[in-house]
């Protein structure tokens, strides 16, 4: 499975967002992978971090694999250390 996310991830759009991200979860079935491409992004509002950093931890907790794309190192950094915080 692969989320592509486009365009800007702000305060607006997050309940678009999160009901996105839980219905990618729920289908997410044990060794599935998962690949969230977050390079179209044109910005990413702390909030949209945090749900980014949670989907992780739902998709490991369903024991599927998660991979997030991302070419902006502190944004991917932040992501990956919220979903290790919450697991």
């Amino acid at each position: 499975m692969r989320l592509t996310l486009v365009g800007s991830a702000h305060l607006g759009g997050l309940p678009d967002l999160e009901q996105t991200l839980r219905t990618a979860v729920a289908d997410v079935n044990v060794g599935d992978d998962v690949t969230i491409d977050l390079d179209g992004l044109t910005a990413i509002h702390d909030a949209a971090i945090g749900l980014l950093g949670g989907t992780i931890v739902d998709i490991n907790a369903k024991r599927g694999v998660a991979q997030v794309i991302c070419q902006h190192g502190p944004t991917l950094d932040r992501i990956l250390a919220i979903s290790k915080a919450l697991s």
